[in-house]
């Protein structure tokens, strides 16, 4: 999949052949190229979780405001200043 924190911009270089003369009698190279530029527009993804999934074990009726678990979480969008809370 395309990732815009990773590359934001790809050159494609196609090149298309053809194995018999579309026109009789028409002097022409026997292939083609186009450049595509492809664009990838950035969105806004979610936190990453490691580790994911975590499984919490607890006994039930623990008391409100009890310690349950430690999470970390990383923003995958490096370009934007972000927190996660």
């Amino acid at each position: 999949p395309l990732d815009y924190e990773t590359t934001a911009l790809h050159t494609l270089l196609i090149r298309v052949e053809n194995e018999d003369p579309l026109v009789p009698e028409v002097d022409y190279g026997p292939s083609s190229t186009a450049t595509v530029h492809v664009t990838v527009e950035d969105i806004n993804e979610g936190p990453v979780f490691f580790p994911d999934p975590l499984i919490v074990t607890r006994m039930e009726n623990i008391p409100v405001g009890s310690f349950v678990a430690s999470l970390n979480a990383t923003d995958p969008d490096i370009l934007e200043i972000q927190s996660i809370r």
